[in-house]
């Protein structure tokens, strides 16, 4: 059997997800030698949309991953915000690499498993934290780097790769903590 298309059967083959990196690089091409403002603006919506395609691929092969404790559902974490990477202390002992994931509700940190017969990514959950039991100190111009979530138990502290993602992380959670905190005013204005 011959194959009459220029690509190839290895490119073919490809999984679609790693075929939308592809995709994305030939938008990052056309994106830098585009000059006509019409076009510049739809190749910019494809670049946002593959990118977004991308994005959401990436947090769902991590949230597969994840093994939550047997008396938390994935119902009740709610929706998957983010997740990264973070060098993570509990109560200012020794930094370990922590897969993190916030979700609407809860906030795990977990740890990569890694076993020499299985290949398979996962994640065990080491801390599972709800969002309505924490306190939040975000980053700060001293340490642009770390963000401390505290509990009546623990202080957590993440550390990020860079002070940008620190931000970005600390505005995400305070987002929902100001959030909760709006619905428990309108839930005690609409009782009082």
């Amino acid at each position: 059997m011959k194959l009459e298309d220029k690509l190839g059967l290895s490119a073919c083959l490809i999984k679609p997800t790693q075929r939308m990196v592809k995709y994305k690089q030939f938008l990052d091409i056309m994106l830098a030698g585009t000059e006509d403002f019409e076009a510049l603006e739809e190749v910019t919506d494809a670049q946002t949309l593959v990118t977004n395609i991308l994005n959401t691929s990436n947090d769902l092969c991590h949230l597969q991953a994840l093994q939550l404790p047997p008396d938390v559902s994935h119902e009740a974490t709610g929706e998957l915000l983010r997740q990264s990477d973070f060098h993570v202390s509990v109560n200012n002992k020794q930094k370990r690499v922590r897969r993190v994931f916030l979700f609407e509700n809860l906030i795990v940190f977990s740890k990569e498993v890694t076993s020499s017969e299985d290949t398979e990514l996962k994640y065990r959950s080491k801390h599972v934290v709800g969002l309505h039991e924490i306190g939040l100190t975000p980053y700060i111009s001293e340490e642009p780097n770390k963000c401390h979530i505290w509990t009546q138990e623990m202080m957590l502290t993440m550390y990020s790769a860079s002070p940008a993602d620190a931000e970005s992380w600390s505005k995400s959670i305070s987002n929902i903590l100001w959030g909760q905190l709006k619905q428990i005013k309108r839930d005690r204005t609409c009782l009082g």
